[in-house]
């Protein structure tokens, strides 16, 4: 997404819009993840002075596999963008534009990717594999024994796995 500015009244706020079709491989941190539909996003810009403020909302739908499971399940990445751009930046490590135009593209990708959850579950109560014999636990118990690190003596936390 890019932005020509250069008809834009100083102080006015103008409303952006758009949808792109979004690269796979902003997910190359999580097997067989991918985007299963366009990149959303809304928002406005506002010219003062020298810089241009940028706020947008941005949503995407993509596939993962659940961390618990392996199911595959869908979810929706929304993040939020809020950033200035500097014709003359201070520092290093802010945002720039030239000739009027802002290119959106590396911001809203970085958003996107810092959204992608550290675990992906199918639900939120996802009861994952047995450790054992590898059967979903959501289709019901397994036959393998409980697990007794201890042997014979009873651990008080064993209980515990007879929860999940």
């Amino acid at each position: 997404m890019k932005i020509e500015f250069s008809k834009a009244i100083e102080g006015e706020f103008y409303d952006i819009s758009g949808e792109v079709k979004p690269d796979d491989s902003l997910l190359d941190g999580r097997p067989q993840a991918k985007f299963t539909g366009n990149l959303k996003a809304k928002g406005w810009y506002v010219v003062t002075d020298d810089n241009v403020a940028v706020k947008l909302k941005v949503e995407v739908p993509a596939k993962f596999l659940c961390d618990r499971c392996g199911d595959e399940t869908e979810k929706v990445l929304t993040a939020d963008v809020s950033e200035t751009f500097f014709k003359n930046p201070p520092s290093d490590d802010c945002y720039t534009y030239s000739n009027f135009r802002i290119d959106l593209d590396p911001v809203i990708e970085e958003r996107v990717v810092l959204s992608v959850p550290t675990q992906i579950l199918c639900k939120e109560n996802c009861k994952g594999l047995c450790p054992k014999c590898g059967k979903r636990l959501e289709d019901g118990p397994c036959n393998c024994e409980t697990i007794r690190p201890d042997g014979d003596k009873k651990n008080p936390f064993a209980d515990l796995l007879d929860l999940i």
